[in-house]
């Protein structure tokens, strides 16, 4: 069994795009439980992953916590977050039944309110709810051997009010299609990584960049709701484990 522990950073400034990954034989440093709110953590002696859950009233308190030893040119990468999940906060939740042996879950919950800092080297990032959001992506099952997949998400705000959407292809093959959505995706950094460990293996291609267009709501009264500039990615997807 082999996992992964990665971290990326993205100045959207800059566009400097920076990233560690861990390899992690047979798991070993990583805990991870059953449920989505029990905790996960990995150390070694060059990365800490900790994401504690805490009921809170009507919310969920998710803090993040990692550190990252040399990150990039011999300069640590430290970040302390917390995300704020109201109970009634709205996600995307979806089961897809392969064949009698195989299914997958998963849970995309988009502009979730999210404070905090991260620390590069001489530079500090501020994370402020008013103007940050957090993207939380869930998944269990039973896969097969082989697979790959297509996912697409932005979040951000429109008219001041809150907006998220995700898009998903080929493990999610068969579900409905919708005209209720015309987006244009203008990427502006690109990432292709590869690797390949015979048995396991994965390559990714994905963009970073904004989506314009618009979507129509329904509900009691439609609503069509333009999206300018709203940040967001793409991404391709083929792995085997």
């Amino acid at each position: 069994m082999q996992e992964t522990g990665f971290i990326y950073l993205f100045d959207l400034k800059t566009l400097e795009f920076i990233e560690k990954t861990e390899l992690i034989p047979f798991g070993k440093g990583c805990v991870m439980g059953e449920k989505v709110s029990d905790r996960v953590y990995f150390e070694n002696s060059k990365m800490k992953i900790s994401i504690e859950y805490t009921k809170i009233h009507d919310a969920y308190e998710i803090d993040f916590s990692i550190l990252c030893k040399s990150f990039h040119q011999d300069k640590d990468l430290k970040a302390e977050i917390k995300v704020i999940q109201p109970l009634t906060h709205e996600s995307l939740s979806v089961v897809i039944p392969w064949d009698e042996k195989h299914f997958q879950f998963t849970s995309k919950q988009h502009a979730i309110p999210t404070s905090g800092k991260i620390q590069f080297g001489n530079k500090e990032y501020s994370l402020k709810p008013e103007n940050t959001d957090a993207t939380l992506d869930f998944g269990r099952g039973i896969w097969h051997y082989s697979s790959s997949w297509n996912w697409a998400s932005l979040s951000g705000k429109v008219n001041g009010k809150k907006i998220g959407l995700n898009f998903g292809a080929k493990r999610t093959d068969n579900t409905e299609e919708t005209d209720r959505v015309n987006l244009t995706f203008h990427p502006i950094y690109e990432r292709i990584a590869e690797t390949n460990f015979l048995l396991i293996a994965s390559k990714v291609h994905q963009l970073f960049g904004y989506f314009e267009g618009y979507i129509i709501r329904l509900g009691v009264n439609e609503e069509k709701i333009q999206i300018s500039k709203l940040f967001g990615w793409s991404e391709e997807h083929y792995a085997r484990w």
